[in-house]
């Protein structure tokens, strides 16, 4: 009797000690453990490798929005016009000679004053703009006119790349002007057609140097 009895105690204590086992954790989530990985990234490339694994995943709404907000716009050019080559002057009639009587003390020579030239420049902000890449810009860059005495413009723009260096997109970031206003508005859409000319659009970066995107900073001061 008293063996049955311990016999019975053993059972129950093995018992107890089956309810009371930690059962195994669970098998990690890899769509969470993926997502949390990238969701804070600026990367639209990471989210569009997160919709080919789980194209109907918890998160492919956000990141779909997310692959159309960071990707780059790209700002088509406007198509150049022909130039037009200036009408030929007529000869300049002959000029008569001056009476000896009116020759008297030296003559004035007055020379026109020359236009006046508004002042544009391309600095570089960050990224791989060097003067090289500056240099190339500023001379497909055609600011349009503007005032005398008028405000300096300025602007900032992004200029977005791939792996060969050649121009994907422009974005204007910032700068000390309206878009409303007509003659801003024209200013910072040559600085952004300036790089997506065909003479500008493969840059002149380091080999290896990958796809990414700089930032420009554009000048232009009225003549006085």
């Amino acid at each position: 009797m008293l063996k049955l009895g311990r016999h019975l105690l053993l059972l129950g204590l093995l018992g107890l000690a089956a309810c009371t086992a930690t059962p195994p954790p669970a098998a990690p989530d890899p769509e969470l453990l993926f997502w949390d990985s990238i969701k804070e990234s600026r990367n639209p490339a990471e989210y569009q490798a997160y919709l080919d694994a789980y194209p109907h995943g918890r998160f492919a709404g956000l990141a779909r929005l997310r692959v159309d907000v960071l990707t780059p716009k790209v700002v088509m050019s406007p198509p150049r016009k022909p130039v037009q080559k200036p009408a030929p002057k007529p000869p300049a009639e002959q000029q008569q000679p001056v009476p000896p009587s009116e020759q008297q003390g030296e003559p004035s020579i007055t020379d026109a004053p020359a236009p006046p030239v508004a002042w544009a420049k391309v600095e570089g902000l960050s990224g791989a703009a060097d003067p090289r890449v500056r240099s190339r810009i500023m001379e497909c860059w055609v600011p349009p006119p503007l005032p005398r005495g008028g405000p300096s413009l300025r602007a900032e723009i992004a200029v977005y790349f791939d792996d060969a260096g050649k121009v994907i997109g422009t974005a204007f970031s910032d700068g000390n002007g309206d878009m409303a206003d007509a003659t801003y508005r024209g200013f910072v859409e040559s600085a952004l057609a300036a790089p997506m000319k065909p003479d500008c659009r493969t840059l002149d970066l380091p080999a290896g140097t990958p796809a990414g995107s700089l930032s420009l900073l554009f000048g232009l001061d009225s003549p006085p």
